[in-house]
């Protein structure tokens, strides 16, 4: 077992300043051996350097290097005790103030980050879903407890790492698109990448060299693991050109969910031109609250376009379609059905009114992929390579969070 030490990484020293928190938390044997065993980081995501050193379990912040919280233990009655803890109170190292907050984490460090377990993030109002505070402070911990999902009915979204932000897509997207696993079964990572964003598919027609465009563009700076491909004419990139021996290096962040977990906890729905209709005309699942200057930037995206949808309809006998219709009535329930495009097309002239207004849905749901129609799926019609799904757009604790390379096989 290789135990990390204080030589393995470049560190600061406990400042002065500090105060010593009462702790009495207790571990068996077992934990024991997994805690002073430490953690030495591998990838920049992982943001706590800890080792144990003569009865101390330092915490150093990766990055800085600044030594947060020195755990005092020892072995009692066959357990492993750690009794106090010294914990940096250096403003410029560290901003907490809150001594239950800081009790609270040692005990959450040590589950995610040595013991592999989870936890709930400590919060001091209570918000401990926060994932991108979570994210910020803790990095990997926040995929470090494993989940029980089963591949033959998953849903998965595969992110470029250095994209990831600690959500499955940009915090101002009220949903985001997930595949299905049994779509991308044994193919690597970067193959399963570019499938479910329409990257080097058939043409659809013989005299069409890629898979038809759809809306939007299939290419942009939130999903691309690169900073330097080649734009050509026209601001279109030639997707055989893609630079497949950098995709199959670059690491990706997947996330998996069993699809019971994600209809009781992710809203689920079949990612066609019906159930976008049925969300943005919905003022809860837009996260609408009244416009204003206190108003985040991420909610304001979706609350004003909420605010121009119900401008475009306030003409439209139907008005705004979730409070005419319910989700099961829609059939937006039924995750099997594969829908024709003449039973879609309803529902995208209900969206495209207005094409400006149209294309700022397209935005603000991220719909990049060349070759999603509006029925749920990528290929040609009636002919799926891979179904799509829209869920929620955030991390919960039934969500398997792992970082791969692109040569790694998905099983």
């Amino acid at each position: 077992m290789n135990i990390a030490g204080p030589q393995d990484w470049k560190t600061e020293p406990f400042p002065d300043k500090h105060v010593t928190l009462d702790l009495q938390l207790t571990y068996s044997s077992v934990e024991r051996l997994k805690i002073i065993k430490g953690l030495v980081p591998e990838v920049m995501e992982e943001k706590w350097f800890v080792y144990y050193d003569q009865g101390v379990l330092n915490f150093h912040r990766s990055w800085t290097g600044y030594c947060v919280y020195r755990a005092y233990c020892h072995d009692e009655n066959g357990n492993f005790t750690i009794s106090h803890a010294d914990v940096n109170r250096e403003v410029e190292q560290y901003k907490e103030t809150n001594d239950d907050i800081d009790r609270q984490m040692i005990s959450y460090l040590i589950d995610v980050l040595l013991l592999q377990k989870k936890a709930l993030f400590p919060s001091a109002d209570g918000c401990e879903d926060d994932v991108l505070k979570i994210w910020s402070s803790v990095g990997k911990a926040l995929c470090a407890a494993k989940v029980e999902t089963d591949p033959s009915t998953d849903f998965v979204r595969i992110i470029p790492a250095k994209r990831f932000v600690g959500l499955p897509v940009s915090p101002h997207r009220p949903y985001a698109f997930y595949a299905d696993a049994a779509s991308l079964k044994n193919r690597t990572i970067a193959d399963c990448y570019s499938l479910v964003n329409g990257l080097r598919l058939p043409p659809m027609e013989p005299d069409n060299k890629y898979c038809n465009p759809f809306l939007g563009r299939w290419w942009n700076d939130y999903d691309s693991p690169f900073t330097d491909i080649k734009i050509r004419k026209k601001n279109r990139i030639i997707s055989e050109e893609l630079p497949l021996k950098k995709l199959e290096k670059a690491k990706f962040v997947v996330l998996r969910v069993s699809r019971s977990d994600a209809v009781r906890e992710l809203d689920v729905f079949p990612a066609t031109w019906r159930a976008l209709s049925y969300i943005v005309s919905d003022p809860k699942r837009m996260g609408v609250r009244q416009l204003g200057q206190g108003m985040k930037l991420s909610e304001y995206a979706s609350a004003s376009i909420h605010a121009l949808f119900k401008e475009v309809h306030a003409d439209n006998e139907k008005g705004l379609l979730a409070l005419m219709e319910s989700k099961e009535n829609l059939g937006l329930c039924d995750l099997e059905h594969l829908p024709s495009r003449e039973e879609e097309h309803e529902y995208y002239n209900y969206l495209s009114r207005d094409s400006a207004f149209t294309n700022n849905i397209i935005e603000l749901f991220g719909l990049s992929c060349r070759c999603w129609f509006g029925c749920g799926y990528i290929g040609s019609y009636g002919k799926p390579l891979c179904r799509f799904y829209l869920l929620q757009n955030k991390i919960t604790p039934e969500i398997n969070v792992s970082v791969m390379n692109g040569k790694d096989l998905f099983l």
